[in-house]
C-alpha cells in the first residue's frame, strides 16, 4: 500500500524528488500540480507517495537530503491528515449511500 510521504506546492522540487528515490530504488510517485503548474497557484499541491510502507524512512532521509522542510512535528509528513480526509470522505459517502437508497 502507498503510503504518503510529503506535500509541496513546488512541482520541480516534486520531480527531482521522485527522480532521486527512484535512483536509489525506491518506487515513489506523485499526484497533483503544484504552484508552476497550475494559474496563479490556486489549488496547488503534490503529494510524494512512496509504493512500499517499508521505504519510507529511507525516503524520508532522501528527501531531506534533497532540501526537504520538516513539519512542526519533526517528521516530513504527520498521517492525521490523511485519517482526516480519509474520515470526511467516508461521511460523505455514507451519507450519499442513505440519500440514494430512499
Amino acid at each position: 500500500m502507498a503510503a504518503l510521504l510529503y506535500q509541496t506546492t513546488d512541482g520541480e522540487f516534486a520531480d527531482r524528488a521522485i527522480a532521486e528515490l527512484s535512483g536509489v530504488g525506491i518506487r515513489a510517485f506523485r499526484e497533483g500540480r503544484g504552484e508552476n503548474e497550475v494559474f496563479r497557484g490556486r489549488g496547488a499541491m503534490i503529494n510524494i507517495y512512496v509504493e512500499k510502507d517499508s521505504d519510507y524512512q529511507r525516503a524520508s532521509q532522501v528527501l531531506l537530503d534533497i532540501g526537504a522542510v520538516k513539519g512542526r512535528s519533526g517528521r516530513i509528513f504527520t498521517g492525521s491528515i490523511v485519517r482526516l480526509v480519509l474520515l470526511v470522505a467516508g461521511a460523505l459517502l455514507a451519507v450519499a449511500f442513505i440519500l440514494s437508497t430512499r
